[in-house]
């Protein structure tokens, strides 16, 4: 009797886990469903608003200057790789004073960049107020040995005979590597900073980066988590990662080992490393590994937002030669009264109000952050004035000023004026308001108050 009355219970046993299971699954579908009809409706408007532009095209300027056009006031949504919402300019100031409880740029750069293996977006407070107070404080001081360094890389990078006084050249990967150097002599000085290895990981780095992005969004975002360590483009980030922290890690140990707040161990050696460890709590117990993320995130905002900005400039100069001799009269004006004192100040560079002027429209006309500025990810529901309720982890960001067009501009912006800064500064009147570095609603280039476009923005800005 047993005998048989085991097979019976087994099989109401599983049978019994089976209703379980199929319970408890339905139970889990039926409250996954009520909470998505809940969230369409609390964000019903977000759902309709409209969606301008191709998820895959490359050019997506004539769809922004559309959705500024049709909705002035309005949201409207671009569809971008990672689709975004784009507000309307008048919630600027609204949106740039919201904390990072609510509006995040690291969560937005995480998301872009893949951080979780590009490290972007990766948090770093103390590399922020590196570059915000020792930079900046600093760049004075920096610049006898920038112009050492741009004489190093002129000879090396562009090599202009003097028997053929011009040279044709791929004018990005030249100046990729030029302010590499530059960038390099800054942040970990001589003479790491000329190391080929070290220029070639510096720049590569960010490369492979963004080609890592690529072949990561190849595949479904469920799937990403277990196949991007095994990506080929993955593994070249990490390796750049790898090489960058070998040859800094005989640095990072000297300048932990000496650290004195109120003495630098160099100059110029371990410049970046020595500012780092003042913001630190505990400089001698920091990682290894976090000053060497700080470096890794501050070679990315230094090499790769410069040089997409000098390129600019330098394409729009070759294209009008119309204005190459003025600016040249004005450089070597400058810089000549400068050498009979044997040294170049930020008052003289402040003086190049033609170079200033040239290099704003250069950037205004075509930005080097493409159509949109101010990219943030929402860390909490956020309601701005204009509407509706957006969701959290939601996409926003501003149309850069070359593609708002919902306002009537005051010229053409498609006409380019090199000298049209300069002239409104000789106006006597809010003269800071048309400098490069000045930002505003009107500029917003590098960003607008607490809202920079990558706060490590501000080494290329303060260097250029």
């Amino acid at each position: 009797m047993d005998k048989l009355l085991l097979p019976l219970a087994v099989s109401g046993t599983i049978s019994g886990c089976l209703t379980f299971t199929r319970f408890t699954l339905s139970f889990y579908a039926i409250y996954r469903l009520l909470r998505l009809i809940r969230h369409r409706v609390a964000y019903r408007e977000f759902y309709r608003l409209p969606v301008l532009g191709e998820r895959d095209g490359t050019d997506l300027r004539a769809a922004m200057e559309e959705g500024t056009r049709k909705f002035p006031d309005r949201p409207f949504v671009l569809s971008l790789l990672d689709p975004t919402v784009i507000l309307p300019h008048r919630v600027i100031n609204e949106v740039k004073s919201l904390p990072e409880t609510r509006v995040s740029i690291e969560a937005n750069n995480h998301r872009r960049f893949f951080g979780e293996y590009t490290l972007m977006g990766t948090r770093s407070d103390e590399l922020v107020a590196s570059v915000k107070q020792n930079l900046t404080r600093n760049v004075g001081a920096l610049i006898p040995e920038l112009i050492e360094e741009i004489a190093h890389a002129t000879d090396t990078v562009i090599d202009v005979s003097p028997r053929s006084p011009s040279v044709t050249l791929p004018v990005y990967n030249t100046m990729l590597r030029y302010i590499a150097l530059l960038t390099g002599r800054t942040v970990v000085g001589l003479p790491l900073s000329r190391s080929e290895e070290w220029v070639s990981s510096s720049i590569n780095y960010a490369v492979e980066s963004m080609e890592a992005g690529h072949q990561l969004r190849a595949y479904p975002a469920a799937i990403r988590k277990w196949l991007g360590p095994f990506l080929p483009r993955v593994r070249k980030v990490q390796e750049h990662q790898l090489r960058i922290c070998r040859m800094l890690k005989g640095l990072l140990a000297e300048q932990q080992r000496s650290f004195n707040p109120k003495e630098s161990l160099d100059g110029e050696r371990g410049r970046l490393a020595s500012w780092l460890l003042e913001h630190y709590d505990s400089p001698s117990e920091v990682p290894e590994q976090v000053l060497c993320k700080d470096h890794i995130l501050a070679l990315f905002a230094g090499i790769h937002i410069a040089t997409n900005a000098v390129t600019q400039v330098l394409i729009d100069l070759a294209a009008r030669p119309e204005y190459q001799a003025p600016l040249l009269e004005e450089i070597e004006s400058v810089l000549g009264e400068a050498d009979g004192r044997r040294d170049t100040t930020l008052a003289d560079i402040a003086r190049m109000g033609k170079l200033d002027s040239f290099i704003k429209e250069s950037l205004y006309v075509n930005p080097p952050g493409g159509v949109v500025t101010l990219m943030r990810e929402t860390t909490a529901s956020l309601r701005p004035s204009c509407g509706p309720l957006l969701p959290k982890g939601t996409l926003i960001a501003f149309a850069n000023n070359r593609f708002d067009m919902s306002t009537v501009p005051s010229h053409n912006p498609d006409d380019f004026d090199g000298f049209r800064h300069a002239r409104l500064r000789n106006t006597g009147t809010g003269e800071s308001k048309y400098q490069l570095l000045t930002p505003s609603s009107e500029s917003l280039t590098w960003g607008m108050g607490s809202m920079h476009v990558l706060d490590g923005c501000l080494q290329p800005r303060r260097l250029n």
